[in-house]
């Protein structure tokens, strides 16, 4: 949780085994443009794409990993790519690690480097490339990852191909055309 934020829904926590709120950390030192700058350059040398390094945290992994172990579910479900540096820390621990990539972030990389020119495109080529040495570093920890199109399957499927990549469609039927973002009358 990062500071400032209100803590998670008590009806909801009410419902839950039990919860362990981590906080994070916001610091900028130098400032947030140059906070991402440095992350994009060290992505080269880390292999962390600029997002994970936003929120990476050793601290984290490890607190995953104590309630893996404490609690032994059958099966941990890790949320968004972003966090896959969650899985390494599982392996040895008796749970099925299953990662749910709701936008692969190699995807997002990509759409970044067709639409920005100069030294943007070059460094969202740059985490391009960090989210593929990302994906092989971690995605084969998991026993299975979930996407919700056939395109992520296949863009993950590319990358790693030692773990079954899963697609789970969406459970609603998508309107042909996107909804107009300025809203339309009458409300519907």
């Amino acid at each position: 949780r990062l500071p400032g934020d209100a803590p998670m829904d008590s009806r909801l926590a009410e419902e839950c085994e039990f919860v362990r709120e981590v906080p994070m950390s916001t610091a900028a030192p130098f400032g947030r443009r140059l906070q991402r700058q440095q992350r994009m350059v060290t992505a080269v040398i880390t292999g962390r794409p600029s997002s994970v390094s936003a929120i990476f945290s050793k601290r984290f992994a490890r607190i995953v990993r104590d309630i893996a172990v404490q609690w032994q579910p059958d099966i941990t479900q890790i949320e968004h790519d972003a966090l896959g540096y969650c899985l390494p820390p599982l392996e040895g621990v008796d749970t099925s690690a299953v990662l749910v990539c709701h936008e692969p972030g190699l995807g997002a990389a990509r759409d970044l480097v067709s639409v920005t020119r100069g030294r943007r495109r070059f460094a969202h080529r740059v985490d391009a490339a960090a989210w593929r040495r990302y994906w092989k570093r971690t995605l084969p920890h998991a026993d299975a990852v979930v996407t919700f199109t056939g395109t992520d399957a296949e863009a993950l499927s590319e990358s790693v191909r030692t773990t079954p990549v899963v697609q789970i469609p969406l459970g609603i039927e998508l309107p042909p055309e996107p909804s107009n973002p300025i809203g339309s009358s009458p409300p519907t």
